[in-house]
């Protein structure tokens, strides 16, 4: 465990690595956003006209009042058996109600659009920034990394860049097919890199709480989200599993799904049954907590939760959750900390004429950090470097903590952050 003095030394040298990749910014090209605002636009009148088609009738979409009218007007009836807990008009009663008529899944889809260009498509736009270098024009977005966040996780803001959605199909009569990514792209004669970690968080529990199955699975180099599958019919084991370790109850669990109580009760148990030492490092973990009116991480970063003697038992319920997610999460955290020095560092070694800085004028040679999504490093890479680049990379995350079960990195790259293959020797 570290000593303060190492902790703020580590701190003042990530500051320096952050403020270096924000002032990197991201490759960005505006027109293809520009042309994704077209297409999302075209795609938002197109679910409300056959929205509108299907009800039979004229509704505001986005008003919840006329949603959930509409809904008990032509899919309530059709419904057997209990209708959704809580209001109609919420996406979780929505998904569990497009099983029985194709409306709900119209209206999840237009929210789904409007939610793109609230959150993705009209920030990015108000926070672009141009460059022109005589070899073209090159424009980056610049955002604001913040590593201040209770837990210790890096914070991009202005814009939220962490919030980029991934692609996905709205079903309309032509289905269409969205990506934001595919606007972000690195600077002429380079690739985008990027790099994550293989289920940090569930190694991470694997090595604190050293239960034998979990720990086993990964010294096997197994997968565990696909162990979970072989017992569950869902498609997001992944949310499920870090769920339920985190305390996620069997009420919440069954809303989410859609299922009853009973079965998430079900799925929770075989999770806890497969895994049990998870449960008993948690309990372990909170009884400390409670002594000590704190919880560290890995690397001995602190966070205070006086709330665990609270009066009120929302909040003492609400910090007692917040005890593991911390060690858990603030390890995580720990970790990209860690890799992130190691790598600046190593970047600068090797390629010392750019100290890691982007000039204005397209390099010919190095790498540059450009962006930090919780367990996932983005990089721009000359192409002629790529593959000194990823054996880089791949080191300074895999050798940043030793741990009881081994750490693993998956490489892709590509021509935008859309387009990534993976490469030689990810898993």
């Amino acid at each position: 465990m570290k000593t303060e003095e190492q902790r703020t030394e580590q701190e003042v040298l990530l500051l320096g690595v952050l403020s270096k990749m924000d002032l990197n910014g991201i490759g960005y090209d505006p027109a293809r956003a520009h042309q994704m605002v077209t297409e999302v636009d075209g795609a938002l009148d197109a679910l409300q006209r056959e929205s509108w088609a299907l009800a039979g009738r004229q509704f505001t979409l986005n008003s919840a009042r006329q949603v959930e009218a509409t809904m008990k007007a032509q899919v309530v009836p059709l419904v057997k058996g209990p209708l959704p807990p809580g209001a109609l008009s919420s996406r979780a009663a929505l998904a569990q109600l497009s099983t029985v008529h194709p409306l709900p899944a119209k209206i999840l889809d237009w929210k789904k659009l409007r939610s793109v260009v609230a959150l993705n498509l009209r920030p990015l736009g108000l926070h672009q920034r141009s460059l022109q270098p005589s070899g073209g024009r090159l424009s980056r977005i610049r955002p604001w990394s913040q590593p201040w966040t209770s837990t210790g996780r890096v914070m991009i803001t202005e814009p939220n860049l962490q919030g980029i959605f991934k692609s996905f199909t709205v079903c309309t009569d032509s289905p269409v097919s969205i990506n934001v990514r595919a606007a972000f792209r690195p600077f002429p004669g380079a690739v985008l890199l990027t790099a994550d970690y293989s289920q940090l968080e569930l190694r991470l529990l694997a090595h604190l709480s050293r239960d034998e199955q979990l720990c086993g699975v990964f010294r096997a180099g197994g997968d565990v989200f696909r162990r979970m599958a072989a017992l569950w019919s869902h498609c997001k084991e992944d949310a499920i599993c870090y769920g339920i370790t985190y305390g996620q109850g069997a009420r919440s669990l069954a809303q989410q799904l859609g299922m009853e109580h009973s079965e998430a009760e079900a799925m929770i148990a075989q999770f806890r049954q497969a895994f049990p030492g998870l449960q008993r490092y948690a309990d372990r973990l909170l009884e400390r907590a409670r002594i000590t009116n704190e919880v560290r991480t890995l690397l001995g970063r602190r966070r205070p939760l006086a709330d665990l003697h609270s009066g009120s038992s929302r909040d003492k319920a609400k910090a007692e959750r917040q005890v593991l997610s911390t060690a858990v999460q603030g390890s995580a955290a720990d970790l990209l900390r860690r890799a992130l020095i190691s790598l600046d560092s190593a970047l600068a070694q090797r390629f010392p004429d750019s100290k890691g800085l982007l000039p204005e004028e397209p390099p010919s040679q190095g790498a540059f950090l450009v962006l930090q999504m919780h367990d996932e490093l983005l990089l721009e890479v000359c192409e002629a470097d790529l593959d000194t680049v990823s054996s880089m990379v791949r080191k300074a995350m895999e050798e940043a903590a030793e741990l009881s079960v081994p750490l693993v990195v998956r490489l892709r790259a590509g021509p935008d952050w859309a387009h990534l293959d993976e490469l030689e020797g990810s898993p």
